[in-house]
């Protein structure tokens, strides 16, 4: 017959095989995914992220979510046996980001001691003209027959001088301050002055599209978008 002291014992390695007998999930590399800097011909932005089941229980990958539409990142396995590896195929698109961007993976699992591993996707695009506020140009009030202008400054951060070899603007409607051979020296901010006058209501969509001289930035594309409305002074008819 089992004495208390005996039952207690058994109860407390049962407790311990219950503990340690575990999966465990393990991404190579830690918590970050990182880029490091990177230009725009580097994108979309791509990296197989191993996931291994360094516990003693299979490991089942219930969920991967992105945060974010610009990313996707699909699980080639979602059930590892210990010491089995599986691949993340991790795609980032980074758009028309500038500067430091992060983005997040929630990776959920049946690993008791982290149900949910979060996986930090970073990069610092650098972009060889940069343009700010915003990448959009946004034109408001707009109205039959009369002018709107819309602005934005492009920057150029690098070390030597960029030139636009061509411009392409749509619709033809609209006209820009800038013009094939224009250069923009190292470090200055040039202000781009969009203009047009619409001859028809409706919803209006507008790019401008220029081609540089560098190798890192062949073209730099800019859309806007514009509701036109009826003048009380023209007629669109």
């Amino acid at each position: 017959m089992l004495s208390i002291k005996n039952i207690a014992i058994a109860f407390v390695f049962l407790a311990f095989l219950s503990i340690s007998a575990q999966p465990k999930i393990d991404v190579v590399g830690g918590q970050n995914c990182d880029w490091g800097k990177i230009s725009p011909k580097d994108n979309p932005l791509k990296k197989d992220v191993v996931i291994r089941n360094s516990g003693n229980q299979k490991l089942i990958v219930k969920n991967v979510k992105p945060t974010c539409g610009c990313t996707t990142a699909p699980l080639e396995k979602s059930e590892l046996e210990p010491g089995e590896s599986t691949k993340l195929k991790v795609t980032l698109n980074i758009g028309g980001t500038s500067g430091p961007i992060t983005k997040y993976i929630n990776i959920e699992s049946n690993d008791p001691s982290t149900p949910l591993f979060v996986l930090n996707l970073k990069a610092n695009v650098v972009r060889a003209l940069e343009v700010t506020p915003t990448t959009f140009l946004t034109f408001t009030d707009l109205q039959v027959g009369l002018e709107s202008k819309a602005t934005l400054k492009i920057k150029n951060t690098t070390s030597k001088p960029i030139t636009i070899t061509d411009a392409e603007i749509a619709p033809a409607l609209m006209t820009i301050n800038i013009k094939k051979g224009k250069v923009i020296k190292p470090g200055e901010t040039f202000e781009l002055v969009a203009k047009i006058r619409p001859n028809q209501k409706g919803a209006l969509n507008l790019r401008v599209k220029l081609t540089t001289n560098d190798p890192d930035l062949p073209d730099l594309t800019i859309n806007g978008y514009g509701n036109v409305k009826e003048s009380p002074f023209f007629n669109s008819n």
